[in-house]
């Protein structure tokens, strides 16, 4: 695992349910749709940050990574919709196996009804 801090967290939280009703706050056409705050405009965490791991892999379409917010890791999350410079610092932790084409029709203040995760090794 590339991430393991990043990943573990984005895991947890997902298992928790913190992110059921979670909004999608920001939709940057051809890069990415983020989404993972508690308010309808991305802000709000679980209530701790984290060190962001270091290195790991550049986002490709279908890429999850967690924001890097002031330094930090919280719960704030995207998924990349085209290849190329996100233009926001995160950490990629996995990627989407199904339905990027419903990825890439988002928009902002869409609802996440859950999120669904499946480790592979």
């Amino acid at each position: 695992m590339d991430a393991p801090v990043a990943a573990n967290n984005l895991v947890a939280l997902a298992r928790g349910r913190y992110y059921n009703g979670a909004t999608v706050y920001k939709v940057e056409p051809g890069k990415y749709a983020a989404m993972g705050g508690l308010n309808d405009d991305g802000s709000g965490s679980p209530g701790y940050t984290l060190d962001p791991d270091v290195g790991g892999r550049p986002a490709v379409a279908g890429s999850v990574a967690l924001l890097v917010i002031d330094g930090k890791l919280s719960g704030q999350f995207l998924i990349a919709t085209g290849d190329g410079d996100l233009g926001v610092p995160h950490v990629v932790v996995g990627k989407v196996t199904d339905g990027l084409d419903i990825v890439r029709e988002l928009k902002a203040g869409d609802k996440i009804n859950a999120l669904n995760i499946t480790e592979t090794r």
